[in-house]
C-alpha cells in the first residue's frame, strides 16, 4: 500500500514538473541509442523550443530530434511557386543523408558537384569538371516515388587563370552553352544553378548568355537558377546584379539565389535580419502590399545553416558547423545565450581553451523562424547553405 502511494506521488510530481517547464522533458543526448528515440510526436513549436531564453542543455537534448511527419512542408505549403532550395557539398555526407530523410521539405536540391575552369592545355577554352562527384544512388533515393523535389546541381566558375576576356568569349560560344546542356541531359538533371555569373561585368553579354541557355533548357523542361550577391549599403563596391537586372532577367531565369549570409564574420554576425530586409527592400521595393510576386517568388533569400565564432582577444574568426557548436556547448554547459535585438541572432559567450573570451553565433530555432517569417512577408523563396552543417530539428520549421 505504501509503495503504491509513493508511486502515485512520484507520478503526480512528474506531471506537475512537466507542466511548469512548458516544454518536452528529454533524457539527454548521451542516453539516446535508437533512431526511434529521435522521432517526436510533436514539432519544435508544440514543444515550446522556439524561444529567446534558451540554455545549452536544451539544445543538446533536442537538436537531433525531429517531428515524425517528415513529409509535411510548412514553408510554402500552399504555393507551388515558393521554392525551398538547399545546397549540399560532396565533402559533407551528412547533408546527403538529411536530404533523403527530409526530401519532401525541398522543392530543389543543389549538390555542388561541378566546376567550370579554363582548360589547361588550351586556356582559351572553358571545360566542365566534376562528373566523378555525381552520386546516382543518392539521386535514386531522392527521386524514388517523389516527383516534387528537383535536382539542380551547382556549376561554379573557378580557376586562377579565369579572366573576364575568357568569360566574355565563352559566354558568346555555342559550344560552351551546348556543353552545359549536354551535362544536364546526360545525367537527367532537372536543371542547374550557376555561380559566378556576377564576374561578367558586361550586362549585355551576360543577358544574352542566360537567355540562350534558358531557352534551350526550358525547351527540355529544365530550369535555370543563378547565384547573385547581396547588397551592402555602406560598401563602395558596385552592385553586380541590380534590381533592374533581376527584373529583366526574371523573364527567363527561374530563380535568383541571394547570398544573404557572411555579413560580418569578424564580428560573428552572419545574417542580421535588418540587412536581409534591406536586400529584399532593394530588390522588391518598400511596399509589401504591392510586391510583384512573379519576381519575389523567384528571389531565394539565403538562409545559413552555419555560424561563426570570433576571438575578442586575437580578432580571429572561424566558421562554425553543427558539430563545432555542440562541442562548444558541451564544454560550456553553463554559458549564456543572449538574443541580439538588433540582428535577431543568438550570441553565445564563453572562454576557449586559452581562456580567451569568445563570441559565437550559430542558427537557433528562433533565428530560423524569424527569417522564414521575413521571407513569407515578402512572398520570397529561400535557399539554404548548407544542409550538412545544420541540425535535425531545423527541419521541423521547413
Amino acid at each position: 500500500m505504501k509503495i503504491s502511494y509513493i508511486l502515485l506521488l512520484l507520478s503526480l510530481f512528474s506531471f506537475i514538473v512537466i507542466g511548469l517547464l512548458g516544454e518536452e522533458v528529454d533524457i539527454g543526448v548521451g542516453n539516446v541509442e535508437d533512431e526511434d528515440d529521435f522521432i517526436m510526436k510533436k514539432n519544435v513549436q508544440q514543444r515550446n523550443l522556439i524561444r529567446e531564453n534558451i540554455k545549452p542543455t536544451s539544445i543538446l537534448n533536442n537538436y537531433q530530434k525531429y517531428y515524425i511527419k517528415t513529409d509535411h512542408r510548412n514553408f510554402g505549403e500552399n504555393d507551388n511557386n515558393i521554392k525551398t532550395l538547399a545546397y549540399l557539398t560532396p565533402w559533407n555526407k551528412k547533408g546527403f543523408e538529411s536530404s533523403v530523410m527530409f526530401r519532401e521539405k525541398f522543392t530543389h536540391l543543389s549538390p555542388v558537384w561541378f566546376q567550370i575552369k579554363p582548360y589547361s592545355p588550351s586556356p582559351n577554352t572553358l571545360i566542365i569538371e566534376g562528373q566523378h562527384n555525381v552520386d546516382k544512388e543518392w539521386i535514386f533515393k531522392i527521386k524514388n516515388g517523389n516527383n516534387r523535389t528537383l535536382i539542380v546541381p551547382r556549376f561554379n566558375f573557378e580557376g586562377e587563370s579565369l579572366t573576364l576576356q575568357l568569360l566574355h568569349q565563352e559566354f558568346q560560344s555555342k559550344r560552351f552553352i551546348d556543353s552545359l546542356v549536354k551535362t544536364i541531359t546526360d545525367n537527367d538533371f532537372d536543371g542547374l544553378v550557376m555561380e559566378g555569373i556576377y564576374y561578367v561585368e558586361n550586362r549585355q553579354i551576360r543577358k544574352h548568355f542566360l537567355e540562350n541557355l534558358s531557352n534551350l533548357l526550358h525547351k527540355l523542361g529544365k530550369q535555370l537558377f543563378i547565384v547573385i550577391q547581396p547588397i551592402h549599403k555602406n560598401s563602395q563596391r558596385a552592385i553586380s546584379f541590380t534590381k533592374e537586372d533581376v527584373s529583366e532577367l526574371s523573364a527567363f531565369v527561374d530563380g535568383f539565389s541571394l547570398m544573404t549570409y557572411d555579413f560580418d564574420p569578424r564580428n560573428a554576425d552572419n545574417s542580421p535580419i535588418h540587412w536581409m530586409r534591406d536586400n529584399l527592400k532593394y530588390f522588391l521595393g518598400d511596399d509589401i502590399q504591392n510586391i510583384n510576386q512573379y519576381i519575389s517568388k523567384k528571389i531565394l533569400m539565403g538562409v545559413p545553416f552555419y555560424g561563426y565564432k570570433h576571438s575578442l582577444a586575437t580578432n580571429e574568426f572561424h566558421a562554425v558547423m553543427s558539430w563545432d557548436f555542440t562541442e562548444v556547448l558541451e564544454k560550456n554547459s553553463k554559458g549564456k545565450f543572449q538574443w541580439n535585438q538588433a540582428t535577431y541572432e543568438h550570441n553565445f559567450s564563453y572562454k576557449d581553451s586559452n581562456n580567451y573570451n569568445m563570441k559565437l553565433t550559430y542558427p537557433t530555432l528562433l533565428f530560423l523562424d524569424e527569417r522564414l517569417k521575413l521571407a513569407k512577408q515578402y512572398h520570397c523563396s529561400i535557399s539554404i547553405w548548407e544542409l550538412g552543417q545544420g541540425m535535425n530539428y531545423f527541419y521541423d520549421l521547413l
